[in-house]
């Protein structure tokens, strides 16, 4: 891999992590490269209030009780 194409990479990645970011996230990217493309990309995803209810009920079914 050269380097203009390392920097390519790292920039996409960064796009992807300050994508996460505006959405309300934590700030990590990725992209996965193979054969010198860029087959898939991604970023961490903000809870949602739906998902808070379910992990908050989730936790509740396995919090033992003393």
């Amino acid at each position: 891999m050269t380097d203009p194409e390392h920097r390519r990479y790292v920039a996409e990645a960064l796009g992807e992590a300050r994508q996460g970011l505006a959405e309300g996230s934590i700030p990590i990217g990725s992209v996965l490269v193979l054969d010198g493309q860029i087959v898939d990309r991604g970023h961490n995803r903000a809870c949602n209030a739906a998902a808070r209810h379910c992990t908050r009920r989730w936790t509740a079914w396995r919090t033992p009780v003393a």
